[in-house]
């Protein structure tokens, strides 16, 4: 069979788009343990088959009085399925969480960070919302785990100055 140009999907759940999904822990306490759990929400598309772990921060972005959240996922392309992989941020930002841990305020659409993507696979990553610049919009630091030749490597990239919309200045 000669080599397609497509996204090789033999490690992931099919040729659909993986989904952000979440669940909802309320009252925490100090053990870690809590008094009840929502039911899995979210069930956003990422724009991206091929998911290699991911994380949310919860942040005030959109300016509004309610908590946001990002949604990361760290995406991974087998480019020809030759075993040369390209690795890049997918996320989504959801506004207004409530009290039954819905975001009332809608979901962007999926976006790829505009970053170039870094060469090798990765597995599991992470993300983070700060003023880092000190200027008035939040920061975002995206990390992943780099499999590479030798020890695996921690790799991020910081958004600068997030908008209402998502958007980084950088």
């Amino acid at each position: 069979m000669a080599p397609s140009p497509e996204p090789d999907n033999s490690s992931d759940d099919g040729p659909f788009d993986s989904q952000y999904r979440y669940l909802v822990a309320y009252d925490l306490n100090a053990q870690g343990g809590f008094a009840s759990i929502s039911p899995i929400k979210g069930y956003m598309s990422t724009g991206w088959t091929v998911g290699r772990g991911g994380g949310v921060e919860l942040a005030n972005i959109g300016g509004g009085s309610g908590l946001d959240a990002i949604f990361t996922m760290v995406a991974s392309h087998n480019y020809l399925n030759l075993g040369i992989f390209f690795t890049w941020f997918q996320f989504r930002v959801a506004f207004d969480i409530n009290a039954n841990g819905d975001f009332v305020g809608g979901w962007t659409n999926p976006q790829a960070s505009r970053w170039s993507p870094l060469l090798g696979d990765a597995r599991g990553g992470g993300v983070g919302a700060e003023w880092l610049d000190r200027y008035f919009q939040r920061d975002v630091m995206f990390m992943l785990i780099a499999e590479l030749p030798g020890p695996n490597q921690y790799r991020y990239r910081v958004g600068y100055n997030i908008d209402s919309t998502g958007r980084f200045a950088n």
